[in-house]
């Protein structure tokens, strides 16, 4: 089996997708990390880079990647996705109600779920974070204070 295949293997069972961030979390810190995919001498080779204290992406070296993938002990968490037009996803309402609806990219309200992380793949998932979503949504002021966004 090639090296490759292994990665795809890695991706796919954890949710990971090529350029996308996902969370790798250890005994003792959580970092962000993505795997791009690079031109070389010979061919495309996967590459792994983190998301530093400076607040940018930097490339580090491919040990940490085999870590990741064989070693015990790291926890590994893709970053939300938005979902596909005509998706199922589940939101927890005021009252802490769940329901699931069908995602649509032209509807307001479920772009705003989404952009708040009210928006979960299954019922379970919403569940596990209610009480989080509930605190979010008894705020009396907005998340985003457009002053500040340019």
């Amino acid at each position: 089996m090639k090296n490759e295949n292994l990665i795809k293997q890695f991706m796919e069972e954890n949710g990971i997708e090529f350029n996308k961030p996902f969370w790798v979390k250890s005994s003792n810190n959580e970092v962000k990390y993505k795997i791009i995919e690079k031109e070389g001498m010979w061919g495309t080779i996967p590459k792994i880079q983190f998301y530093s204290n400076e607040g940018e992406w930097k490339e580090t070296d491919l040990s940490w990647l085999l870590l990741i993938i064989f070693c015990e002990g790291y926890e590994i968490t893709p970053s939300k996705q938005r979902p596909k037009d005509g998706e199922e996803f589940w939101y927890i309402t005021p009252h802490g109600t769940i329901f699931s609806v069908l995602y649509h990219s032209y509807v307001a309200k479920d772009i705003a779920l989404f952009l708040m992380g009210n928006c979960f793949k299954t019922r379970e998932e919403a569940e596990q974070n209610k009480e989080k979503i509930l605190k979010l949504l008894r705020r009396n002021e907005p998340l985003v204070d457009l002053k500040e966004v340019y």
